[in-house]
C-alpha cells in the first residue's frame, strides 16, 4: 500500500488539521472539536495496486482519514479511528459492484467520543469523492449510519 499525494489538491480540498479562527467556528470542519483536544488527522488517497491484487480489485484505490491522539512521547501518535472508502466505482470479475464512495472500513478505538462521526463529516466536506454508506453494514454501522447521515448528509441504502 502506498500513499498517493497525501492531501493532493485534486482529492483533498483542505487541510484536516486546520483550526478555526476565533469568531469563525461556524466555518470549522467537523473534526475541529477533536483538534482542540489534541487529536490530529491524516488524509490520504491510497493505492493498493502495487500489492498482489488484480486491476479490478475493489480496494485498489481508496480514500482514508485517520485520527490520532498524541502519545506520552510527542513524536509517537496512536491511531484511534479510521474511515476508508472507495474512490472509484468498481466491478469485479466475480460480478460484484462497488459504488464510488462506498465505505469499506470504519473503526473507532474510543467509542462514543465522536471520532468516527467527525471522520465521516470531514470526508463529506473535504474529499472530492465523498464517503457513502454501504448496504453491507454491521449492527453498529446500521445504528450509526442514519444518525451521522442526518448530521452530515449522504444516503443510507437499505441493508443487505
Amino acid at each position: 500500500m502506498s500513499a498517493v499525494g497525501s492531501l493532493g489538491k485534486q482529492f483533498w480540498k483542505e487541510n484536516p488539521n486546520q483550526m478555526a479562527l476565533p469568531g469563525m467556528e461556524e466555518h470549522a470542519h467537523p473534526g475541529t472539536p477533536l483538534l482542540a483536544k489534541g487529536y490530529h488527522f491524516k488524509a490520504e488517497k491510497l493505492d493498493f495496486s502495487d500489492e498482489d491484487t488484480s486491476a479490478d480489485d475493489p480496494d485498489s484505490e481508496a480514500a482514508s482519514l485517520t485520527a490520532y491522539r498524541p502519545g506520552e512521547n510527542p513524536q509517537e501518535h496512536e491511531p484511534v479511528g479510521e474511515l476508508t472508502w472507495r474512490s472509484k466505482e468498481t466491478n469485479t470479475s466475480g460480478g460484484s459492484h462497488f459504488p464510488r464512495g462506498e465505505i469499506a472500513w470504519v473503526e473507532s478505538r474510543e467509542p462514543k467520543q465522536g471520532i468516527a462521526s467527525a471522520l465521516y463529516g470531514m470526508g463529506r466536506q473535504m474529499a472530492a469523492v465523498k464517503p457513502e454508506h454501504s448496504a453491507y453494514r454491521t449492527p453498529e454501522g446500521d445504528d450509526w449510519a442514519p444518525r451521522v447521515s442526518a448530521k452530515y448528509g449522504g444516503r443510507v441504502p437499505k441493508q443487505k
